[in-house]
């Protein structure tokens, strides 16, 4: 590909009042293939950089985007209305509601550098901290002030609009708006989703209940609480109880040793069975004697008949066992039986080495009986669970020719087609015409890849050193740290002309790499481009917002290249002196580089427009 040559055009900026040390402007023309389509800035000349207009939360109407101007990054509303002037040193993308933002503080006389500021704004632009902090986030361990993000208790999640601030060791929120609506008091301060645990150490260590509007509602002398939805499990001491924050109802008290939700990971407040509690043998935390299930209606999830020992948990459903004969049955949130089985036939339809599966005459009949039973369960090794399908192996232990391989579709228990033979089955492609399995030698212990139809005749072996497997639901053959589409007879890629090769995100090409250079195949196998140079994994097509829906990055040891993909021709080619991945921010591309002396951030927005800031 040709090469393009790289110019700067002679707009710096050396501003007392900017937030950076320079600007450089660089000229588009003069790195943009002529041919590349534009897309129509309605801010054309009015900044440096317009990022995307991005949701400020997650289905949000609310768009803004980050602009640059040669004092700094702001953000606009799709008006263009200012939302917050540009004078920031940087703007973090919005999640749930507020952005973090920092302001760069010019040295004072005598001073050889500045210093930074850390502050959260919320979509008015509006800085809900109380101040600005020298830092984004506080340790508990250093006792730093500062502020942090709030998320949900348990999981991932960000709390949607609340931040906790920390100054003078005491931890306190605020919400959007920038209010405190819980008092700087706390050591700790957690969120449940929907009400906030604050802890207090002194003069008696206790929690107060707070809701999203910094009412109190309920103080506790304890700190072992979980709260899911409006209800609170609390231990107090050794007393455990479960309360309605909104009625002051309690529920289950002194019934259960130990009570908690099905998964602590889980904030769905909307499941048929929400808690478990859990009965010990003289109450001493070793041997189990019960365990019992709360459906959302806080009702015990009781039958006459299985009552006294649910067993586990799956799906939504319970599977209980029979005290008297220990037959199992699968109960719903009711207690209502959806499934009965016998002591023995649990026993032998769950180990899958029953009399009942190895009677071929019955054994489709007997799948569709005890589907539901061992489907709930993990009952043996021998059952694959793919997206659609499980594959139900049936060992013969005394001649592997003579097992079997089932598949089951999973939404029904019936069966798709069964295979007689020693093969392991763990993947399937071609909306399962074309399975992929293993053999294992005897001798030696070691297995051999193969492809195989519906019938279980051989298609394909796998050569010593490959191994077969699935990459976006096509096959792929891995050999050494390779991967490549298998070859023509699957794939109209052929192995000899690649080494690795991954599918580009919304296309149907492939990246190929190589020591020389980077290749674009289409799905018919044809060159559609190639880039000087090996990408060692430089590529980028999972960049946000429309950079990465329409343009590839490739970035070799030589330049970096932005291939667009619908014409996979190259609309701009840059040289960095270091070799750190490209990434997202506002719905621009962004590359870090630094030369021993200067840092610098280059970015390309969705107009084409390439800034240099060099920090």
């Amino acid at each position: 590909m040709k090469r393009i040559a790289l110019f700067f055009l002679l707009t710096f900026y050396t501003l007392a009042y900017s937030q950076f040390k320079q600007i450089l402007t660089i000229h588009r023309d003069s790195i943009l293939s002529p041919d590349t389509p534009l897309k129509t800035n309605p801010f054309e000349g009015k900044f440096l950089l317009v990022g995307q207009f991005l949701p400020i939360k997650r289905n949000s109407d609310i768009k803004l985007a980050k602009v640059l101007t040669a004092t700094g990054w702001g953000l606009i509303d799709e008006k263009g209305k200012f939302i917050l002037p540009t004078q920031y040193y940087s703007i973090s993308d919005f999640k749930n509601g507020l952005a973090d933002i920092i302001l760069y503080i010019p040295p004072k006389p005598g001073q050889s550098q500045g210093s930074k500021c850390h502050a959260v704004i919320n979509a008015q632009g509006k800085m809900i901290t109380p101040k600005c902090f020298p830092t984004n986030d506080y340790f508990i361990s250093d006792k730093k002030d500062g502020f942090s993000r709030l998320r949900v208790k348990n999981t991932s999640q960000l709390a949607d609009g609340f931040i906790k601030v920390r100054i003078d060791n005491l931890t306190s929120v605020y919400n959007e708006k920038g209010e405190q609506i819980i008092p700087a008091e706390y050591s700790e301060i957690t969120f449940s989703g929907k009400y906030f645990q604050a802890q207090k150490e002194a003069p008696q260590r206790h929690t107060v209940i707070y809701d999203q509007t910094g009412k109190k509602v309920k103080t506790v002398e304890s700190t072992t609480i979980y709260i899911t939805g409006d209800l609170a499990i609390i231990q107090d001491y050794r007393k455990i109880y479960v309360e309605n924050l909104i009625t002051g109802k309690r529920y289950f008290e002194n019934q259960f040793d130990s009570l908690g939700p099905l998964n602590d990971e889980d904030e769905e407040y909307d499941k048929e069975i929400m808690l478990v509690g859990t009965n010990y043998v003289d109450h001493i935390y070793s041997k189990i004697k019960s365990t019992i299930y709360i459906n959302k209606s806080l009702e015990i999830i009781q039958n006459k008949i299985y009552s006294e020992s649910n067993l586990r948990y799956s799906e939504g459903q319970i599977i209980a066992e029979n005290p008297e004969n220990h037959g199992l049955a699968i109960l719903n949130s009711k207690g209502e039986i959806l499934h009965e089985y016998t002591r023995e036939e649990s026993i032998n339809y769950m180990s899958l080495d029953s009399p009942g599966y190895q009677n071929k005459e019955n054994l489709e009949k007997n799948i569709l009986k005890y589907h539901p039973l061992w489907s709930k369960q993990t009952i043996t090794q021998r059952v694959m669970y793919l997206e659609d399908i499980f594959i139900l192996r049936i060992n013969d232990s005394n001649d592997q020719n003579n097992s079997e391989s089932i598949f089951i579709q999973k939404k029904n228990g019936k069966t798709m087609y069964r295979i007689k033979g020693p093969t392991y089955y763990f993947a399937t492609f071609s909306k399962n015409k074309f399975l992929i399995g293993a053999n294992r030698n005897e001798k030696t212990g070691a297995y051999t890849h193969i492809i195989t139809d519906t019938k279980g005749n051989i298609l394909k072996t796998a050569k010593k050193g490959q191994t077969y497997y699935t990459f976006m639901k096509k096959p792929f053959t891995k050999e050494n740290s390779n991967k490549y589409p298998l070859d023509k007879n699957y794939n109209p890629i052929y192995k000899e002309k690649l080494l690795a090769s991954e599918q580009i995100r919304n296309t149907l090409n492939y990246i190929i790499i190589s020591p020389e250079k980077t290749e674009i195949y289409n799905s018919n196998g044809k060159i559609v481009q190639t880039v000087n140079g090996s990408t060692d994994n430089q590529y980028n097509d999972y960049i946000n917002g429309s950079i990465g829906e329409d343009y590839l990055i490739i970035g070799t040891e030589k330049s970096y290249t932005l291939l667009n993909k619908d014409t996979w021709k190259p609309a701009m080619q840059l040289k960095f002196k270091s070799t750190l991945k490209g990434y997202s921010e506002g719905g621009m591309f962004v590359h870090d580089d630094y030369d021993g002396e200067t840092t610098s951030k280059t970015y390309i927005d969705p107009y084409m427009n390439v800034i240099k800031i060099i920090y």
